[in-house]
């Protein structure tokens, strides 16, 4: 009698017999399909010497027969091998330059021939391939695979070859290949590709016409068309997934470059669809491109809340860490100047989903949250800088990071100056590792200038004077390095002997486009730092004297008890502000804007400088022609450009435009257009900024005329406010959204895509 158990033990024995019955069955199945008939007859095409073949010919398949050559032809060979796999795989780069090496008489010029040739073919340049392989010895190879190329690219092969098979053609010939130099021309003519052919050449040309000519897969492809969406709003279903691994079975080997096309597109399709399980469905089944093949990257973004208002509860911090730190180093298809900037960009994902966290986990209530840590994002973007000096993005970020942290007010002096040395540090890096970076040098040397570290700062001065720039500032630098050094030299008594040759080598070198009425106050400046009480009597005793007077005594360290007098001047004139004239008051906003755009602010500025701006402002708000019909003054222009950089016409998030900023002349006039720029990039939002985008143009305008220092000044600001637009139509997500992009923008922009037959017949889908 028959157990339980035995009886488990026979059925199990019936499924697996039936399992290996249904497998034989869908084999023999499927090897009667035309896509596996052609599968195995290409993989069964493998290269044979035939009787006297050149040795040299049969070395490129063979190895054993390559160790024969010598040390000359067996690095020709391997260089014709090398070549051969890069056209082959639709990327020919460099590979044909590099075979430039082989001289004319080698026996290998014909393969180099052959491969021109080749590469011709593989761009449907028949012609050309045709031409080239015109001149290939017919006794050799390289013209019997040229005769079955160009053979497949006719519409009526023939059912039998014109003549006999390459062994008896040879021999009916009565020719010896190995008696032919390599460099002769064959005298006889071809008269025909079609009189070439043989059995076995017939043969290939048929193949090749089938696999590269026909493309039996992208044929077989118009089947997913035909696959009815079943599911609303879904981009990508199961049946499409299903059809596609059946079909990635058929064709891999065939058309492994379409087969990865497909995949991608499938993929992108799932991470732009509302369903996360097909998302993953794709991404468990379908390879991504060369440098995320398992689709980990994508994951990290898909699970985003930027690119997902539902995401998945996985740890996306330990995908990313997967992908960074396994995948990627252990990627061979990508060189390894790549894999760093690809490493740059993920350690940037990583501080990008440190700055989304608040929002991601705290929804309506994320303001209550604590805010991101600067102190992480700090240390990701160091990482990514360390990966690949030269991303720009990264140092833009990183930069960002300590701005952020300088903005607040209520900062300790010791915290403000130990984070803006560290600053210096990361802006010295960033000139090292990008050299143009000039904006940055400059305020590297700004900060390096007056913080007393001339020696350090000099290299960066001989750098910027030598080079040839837009940028007037980086010209002007040697005299600003000489003005401070004269600063410098004021610290103490012994050296004041030299600061008025400092100064006199400045005066040399002042700039065109900037006054020089401050040039006599500080000369008179030094003078006081050395003991003459009366040098600055010389000087009138209105407001702009008396600050001119005051700025240039304390750059030249005077001390303070010898600068109570100047203060009480100042304070006089700002007592009786409003009756200075409007001319008057120009004058002091053209001297503050000259200190303002070369970064020598005296300290005493913020105790009085807006306060003199803001009667000047009522004055323009009260009457309007004040403005408008004196913009060709450069000094109204200049007192408008520093009233916005001081945040006159904005907060930080909202814009105050008066009445004399909003005139009802079109376009805009360029001075407006710019003040109105300033004054919307010094928000820290961009909400709304898209509006204003017809500020460009007249702001561009601009830099058509006045001095050198203006055109600049037009011109960047235009293109800084370009980026910003840019970066407000990505995203919303501070100095870092950007970087999101990088990896994510092209696969949201078919989100918004129609799927109608009309719009995808004309993006050429249909």
């Amino acid at each position: 009698m028959v157990t339980k158990a035995q009886k488990a033990v026979q059925k199990a024995r019936r499924k697996e017999k039936k399992r290996q019955r249904d497998q034989i069955k869908e084999k023999r199945k499927r090897v009667q399909q035309p896509a596996m008939r052609l599968k195995a007859r290409l993989a069964k095409q493998t290269p044979e010497p035939w009787e006297d073949e050149p040795i040299e010919d049969v070395a490129l398949f063979q190895e054993h027969v390559l160790t024969k050559l010598s040390d000359d032809l067996a690095d020709q060979a391997r260089m014709i091998r090398e070549a051969m796999e890069h056209i082959g795989s639709y990327m020919p780069g460099d590979a044909l330059e590099a075979l430039h090496v082989i001289p004319r008489r080698s026996p290998y010029s014909q393969w180099r021939l052959f491969l021109k040739g080749l590469a011709a073919w593989m761009k449907d340049d028949l012609a050309t391939a045709q031409e080239v392989w015109s001149r290939l010895d017919r006794h050799r190879r390289p013209h019997r695979i040229a005769v079955s190329l160009v053979m497949a690219h006719c519409d009526d092969l023939p059912d039998s070859p014109a003549r006999l098979p390459a062994s008896e053609w040879i021999e009916s010939e009565g020719i010896e290949s190995e008696g032919i130099e390599s460099g002769e021309s064959v005298t006889e003519p071809t008269t025909s590709w079609r009189d070439e052919l043989d059995a076995d050449l017939l043969y290939h040309a048929k193949l090749v016409r089938r696999s590269h000519v026909d493309r039996v897969a992208v044929r077989a492809a118009q089947a997913l068309l035909r696959i009815p969406n079943l599911i609303e709003d879904a981009t990508v279903e199961p049946e499409h997934v299903e059809w596609l691994r059946e079909f990635t079975k058929d064709y891999q080997a065939i058309e492994p470059d379409f087969v990865q096309a497909l995949h991608e597109t499938t993929v992108r399709r799932a991470f732009c669809g509302p369903f996360v399980d097909m998302f993953e469905l794709a991404a468990k089944h379908f390879q991504g491109p060369k440098h995320d093949r398992k689709n980990t990257l994508l994951r990290f973004l898909y699970n985003l809340p930027i690119n997902n208002s539902y995401p998945n509860n996985g740890d996306t911090s330990q995908i990313l860490e997967n992908y960074l730190y396994r995948e990627l180093p252990n990627n061979q298809e990508l060189p390894e100047p790549l894999r760093a900037a690809i490493a740059s960009h993920v350690h940037m994902l990583r501080a990008a989903e440190e700055i989304n966290k608040q929002e991601s986990r705290g929804g309506p209530f994320a303001a209550f949250l604590p805010p991101p840590d600067l102190n992480v994002i700090r240390s990701c973007l160091n990482d990514s800088v360390q990966a690949y000096p030269k991303n720009t993005v990264a140092w833009q970020g990183l930069e960002a990071v300590f701005q952020d942290r300088l903005n607040d007010n209520d900062l300790l002096k010791a915290s403000r100056d130990m984070l803006e040395s560290e600053l210096a540090d990361v802006r010295e890096r960033w000139v090292a590792a990008i050299p143009d970076a000039i904006e940055v040098r400059l305020k590297l040397v700004d900060y390096l200038l007056e913080n007393d570290q001339s020696d350090r700062a000099k290299s960066h001065v001989q750098w910027l004077s030598g080079t040839h720039t837009d940028n007037p500032l980086a010209g002007a630098m040697q005299w600003k390095w000489n003005l401070l050094e004269a600063m410098r030299l004021c610290r103490r008594k012994s050296w004041l002997s030299q600061a008025p040759d400092r100064l006199d080598a400045a005066q040399r070198q002042w700039p065109k486009w900037l006054s020089q009425d401050w040039l006599p106050y500080l000369r008179a400046a030094v003078d006081l730092r050395a003991g003459d009480a009366k040098a600055m009597d010389s000087f009138g005793d209105d407001p702009l004297s008396a600050c001119m007077k005051l700025a240039a005594a304390q750059r030249m360290r005077v001390p303070a008890a010898e600068l109570k007098s100047l203060r009480a001047e100042v304070d006089a004139g700002l007592a009786k502000a409003t009756e200075l004239s409007t001319d008057h008051l120009v004058s002091m906003a053209s001297f503050f804007w000259d200190l303002r755009r070369t970064g020598l602010v005296y300290p005493a500025y913020r105790m009085h400088g807006t306060k003199f701006l803001q009667i000047l402002k009522d004055r323009f708000d009260a009457d309007n022609h004040l403005v408008s019909e004196h913009l060709d003054d450069s000094r109204v222009r200049a007192a408008l450009f520093l009233m916005a950089e001081e945040g006159f016409f904005n907060s930080m998030r909202d814009l105050y435009f008066p009445t004399f900023m909003r005139p009802d002349t079109r376009p805009l006039p360029p001075p407006l257009a710019a003040t109105q720029s300033i004054a919307i990039l010094k928000r820290r939002v961009n909400w709304g900024i898209e509006t204003f985008a017809n500020l460009t143009d007249a702001v561009r305008s601009g830099a058509q005329s006045g001095n050198a220092f203006e055109r600049h000044f037009y011109h960047d600001l235009a293109d800084r406010f370009e980026q910003r637009i840019r970066d407000a139509q990505k995203n919303e997500f501070g100095f870092l959204g950007s970087m999101m992009n990088r990896f994510g923008s092209e696969m949201d922009e078919s989100d918004n895509e129609c799927d109608c037959e009309d719009c995808r017949a004309a993006r050429g889908e249909l």
